[in-house]
């Protein structure tokens, strides 16, 4: 009995060694590499005073957004705007002066209209996150004029482990999005995660687990199609209704509102029925509640360039951001007396 008991636990112990089962830390929400940090109420967002890898001269500014820092107290004579939205709208790969937030606010200022501007968009951020980053970031700073950008492109991603966006903000006890203070160190010791296996096993977790796994690898190899089932970050008929509460929160601020979806890559190649299925979803909304709206989806294609010369590693190039910021200042410029509060 007891040389058994010994073999048992010496196979135990061989397994262990052998064995690699996410622990609790490999299986939490990341946010993108870069200067963020994870937030409960937000998922993730930039991090004050941290630097930007494409552009190391510059910092996050004080209120975690990118751009100068803006006073709390509005201006009698500023124009405010604030920015909403994921890559394109933060100008991910590209120096501030080039983005296009940038280049409009400095067409404004040549118009006689002093300007401040407000980027509170980040990586891989979707419709849900900017909603909870409006209401407790932006709204109270009283922008004169809100640029919402999203266009279905993070929106439509293979959500981890299958928990929506929606979900994990409206419980974030039960789905943490950071690891315990114990688990580094836990999933560091493979007899630990063993034992966790067998526990999962008998709880069912583990099977849980596996079976959401399974769906995330499944769709995030096919999700620009319409080919397999599973759970996007933010749903299709979520992303209707999340933007439409987005935009009746920004109108009932007294701010004016722009949507202004910008397309990722694969829209832009004509390559993603999915997305483009996200983008109607935005033209939709602008018809039935006469919303402002901007295609920048036309005016890129308008300018009759290579797709490389506008996006380069998924991310707008400087002459994406230099097209969008001329047509927006055609039409800004001479309504910017009207834009303010």
């Amino acid at each position: 009995m007891l040389i058994a008991g010994f073999a048992a636990a010496g196979e135990f112990a061989l397994r262990a060694a052998r064995f690699q089962y996410p622990s609790a830390a490999d299986r939490a929400l990341r946010a993108p590499a870069g200067p963020y940090v994870l937030d409960p109420q937000r998922l993730w967002k930039l991090k004050a005073g941290e630097p930007l890898p494409w552009a190391p001269d510059e910092r996050v500014n004080a209120r975690c957004m990118r751009g100068p820092d803006v006073p709390d107290a509005r201006s009698q004579t500023n124009l405010r705007f604030a920015v909403l939205g994921s890559d394109a709208a933060l100008g991910a790969g590209v120096a501030w002066n080039e983005t296009w937030p940038a280049m409009l606010a400095a067409a404004l200022e040549r118009s006689g209209h002093p300007t401040e501007v407000l980027v509170a968009a980040c990586e891989g951020a979707t419709v849900r996150m900017s909603l909870e980053r409006w209401r407790r970031d932006v709204r109270e700073l009283q922008p004169d004029l809100v640029f919402v950008c999203h266009a279905g492109t993070d929106e439509l991603t293979a959500a981890a482990l299958g928990i929506s966006d929606e979900a994990r903000l409206a419980d974030p006890a039960r789905f943490s999005i950071e690891p315990q203070r114990l688990d580094a160190l836990r999933g560091a010791l493979r007899m630990s995660q063993f034992a966790d296996w067998i526990l999962d096993i008998q709880s069912g977790a583990y099977w849980q687990w596996r079976q959401q796994s399974l769906d995330e690898q499944r769709l995030r190899a096919a999700q620009q199609t319409f080919d397999v089932k599973g759970t996007r970050r933010v749903l299709w008929s979520e992303f209707l209704e999340q933007t439409r509460i987005l935009s009746g929160e920004i109108r009932l601020s007294g701010a004016n509102l722009f949507l202004m979806p910008i397309p990722g890559e694969e829209l832009l190649r004509g390559r993603s029925p999915v997305a483009r299925g996200y983008l109607t979803v935005v033209e939709k909304l602008a018809a039935e509640e006469k919303l402002p709206a901007l295609s920048p989806l036309s005016v890129l294609q308008s300018a009759k360039l290579p797709i490389e010369t506008l996006v380069r590693s998924a991310a707008l190039t400087p002459e994406g951001h230099r097209i969008l910021a001329e047509h927006l200042a055609s039409v800004l410029v001479p309504r910017a007396g009207e834009l303010r509060r």
